[in-house]
């Protein structure tokens, strides 16, 4: 508790030095003396100066007591056994009553620029009775004032135009209320209906709108809370390039607010918003940046045009024989319930998406006690053979789980043998590297060296994970 009593001494010291030299500086303006041989112009400005010093007085002010605040309940939370207690807690009291002398002198100067500020404002008024200003003057820009209604995102852009076509023009602010008024909507409009209507009231509406949407913290977590809601329509190209689109422009403002984007985590949700296509096409591009380079907006940036000279209804393509000795198999994993001991046990399956049908070996159909529903008359060409295989197969049906729980049933045929047991292919170092990069995790058990085809699936659904991943 002393570290967080010495943390909180430190703040209470440093706010209350700013205080202490915004008063030191104003002295200089609290003995001015409204003169009636003062202009118009000399008024405003004279105005100007307090209404900025009294604001700037408030903030400080705020600060210096919200800071002995935290260091008198810091102080109160010390354990009575610590070590010196008496001393701290004399040292303590110490500097709780030089912050309560800055904050009776900050409070004593706040009264005296508030009657200043009356006063000014009365001779202002009085000036501005007999002042007919210009024609030119009172002509506002032609720039149409936007409406604001209470979008955080929205309002630097409205009190830009706002600013530039009403507050900064030299009319009365009873005026320029007006015109603020108009351009309010919903829960800003509901938000300055406490304030009375008058020129008085002006400037304190015109904070109160500062503070409440001109927060840059708050603006950061709408985009934010923006970013994780974004979703695409559909997976077809165009709407996932309409969600690129939105996505850009979030993490542009995000930058512009001196966010960190930069960031795998960032990254990784952004990624999981697009399809598999798309993610796939960001993940080849990323191989060709050094992992220093690679930015969120490169991410955002990737090509993901279909090459138009590939045909469409190629999957692999290999030119002959030559430097190609192996087969390679895609395989996925699943699990199927055993009768016998009630536990789901691991099966290795054939995607072969060129089948017509799923077929399953008898040994498994036997050990998982597999009714035999009907039978068909099929015609089979296996792996490397030439001649078709005429056959009656018996069907049934067998349940899969994938790796999230989910089941899935087939209609299977019964066959003697599939394949002969496959071995499994080792990984070469670029690909290992590649996987372990994009967090990206097999299905099948890396410790698998061998296995023995249960089922062959002729259907390779992206939404089944034992396909998805394998």
């Amino acid at each position: 508790m002393t570290s967080m009593l010495s943390t909180r001494q430190g703040l209470l010291t440093r706010a209350g030095n700013r205080l202490k030299a915004l008063l030191n500086d104003q002295q200089t303006l609290l003995k001015t003396q409204l003169r009636s041989s003062m202009d118009r112009n000399d008024l405003k400005e004279l105005r100007r100066q307090v209404r900025s010093a009294r604001t700037s007085t408030e903030t400080e002010l705020r600060n210096v007591e919200s800071a002995l605040d935290k260091y008198n309940i810091a102080a109160d939370g010390l354990d009575p056994s610590t070590p010196d207690i008496d001393s701290i807690l004399q040292k303590v009291a110490v500097n709780a009553e030089s912050a309560q002398e800055l904050i009776s002198n900050a409070q004593d100067t706040l009264t005296t620029l508030v009657q200043m500020h009356e006063k000014l404002d009365d001779a202002y008024e009085d000036q501005n009775a007999a002042y007919t200003p210009p024609i030119s003057a009172v002509n506002l820009s032609p720039v149409p004032i936007p409406k604001f209604s209470g979008r955080i995102w929205e309002w630097e852009n409205f009190w830009h135009v706002f600013n530039h076509s009403v507050h900064s023009q030299n009319i009365n602010n009873l005026h320029k209320m007006s015109y603020l008024l108009d351009a309010l909507q919903g829960e800003a409009k509901e938000s300055v209906e406490m304030f009375e209507v008058s020129e008085l009231t002006y400037p304190l509406v015109i904070n109160h709108l500062k503070e409440k949407y001109g927060d840059n913290r708050a603006l950061v977590d709408e985009l934010l809370t923006k970013l994780q809601n974004c979703t695409a329509r559909s997976e077809r190209l165009l709407d996932q390039q309409r969600l690129c689109e939105e996505i850009t422009s979030i993490v542009l403002q995000l930058e512009l607010k001196n966010e960190h984007v930069d960031n795998t985590f960032l990254q990784k949700q952004i990624m999981a918003k697009f399809s598999v296509a798309v993610q796939s096409a960001v993940l080849r591009q990323k191989q060709h940046f050094a992992v220093d380079t690679w930015t969120t907006r490169s991410l955002l940036e990737t090509d993901t045009e279909p090459e138009q000279n590939l045909p469409s209804d190629t999957v692999l393509y290999m030119e002959g024989n030559v430097g190609h000795s192996d087969t390679f198999l895609l395989i996925g994993q699943a699990q199927v319930l055993n009768p016998r001991t009630q536990n789901l046990e691991v099966v290795h399956i054939l995607l072969d998406t060129g089948a017509d049908r799923s077929f399953v070996s008898k040994t498994l159909a036997e050990r998982l006690q597999l009714n035999e529903l009907n039978s068909k008359h099929l015609t089979i060409t296996t792996f490397g053979s030439t001649t078709p295989l005429k056959q009656t197969c018996g069907m049934t049906n067998i349940r899969l789980w994938d790796q999230h729980g989910n089941s899935h049933c087939y209609t299977v045929a019964k066959m003697d043998i599939l394949t002969q047991p496959v071995q499994r292919s080792r990984l070469s170092a670029d690909d290992q590297k590649f996987l372990i990069d994009n967090d990206i995790q097999l299905s099948i058990h890396p410790n698998t060296t061998e296995t023995e085809i249960w089922e062959i699936s002729r259907h390779c659904h992206p939404d089944y994970a034992f396909c998805h991943q394998s």
